[in-house]
């Protein structure tokens, strides 16, 4: 299970502010912040190193 993190509201505010978000309010920041957070907890270790293992060439892999 993956800590799940989230910007705070004031950080929220400034990024709005600044154009950085698509999301119109910190609710629906959250929300597609938990949706992600709960993609990835279906996502099991051995999915994830043999997904490793497709993409990153033997010799760059650190198991070796």
């Amino acid at each position: 299970m993956i800590n799940r993190v989230y910007m705070t509201k004031e950080r929220f505010e400034e990024e709005l502010k600044n154009g950085n978000l698509p999301h119109k309010t910190y609710e629906d920041y959250k929300k597609s912040v938990d949706a992600l957070y709960d993609e990835l907890d279906t996502v099991s270790d051995e999915d994830l190193e043999k997904e490793l293992n497709s993409v990153v060439p033997e010799e760059l892999n650190e198991d070796k």
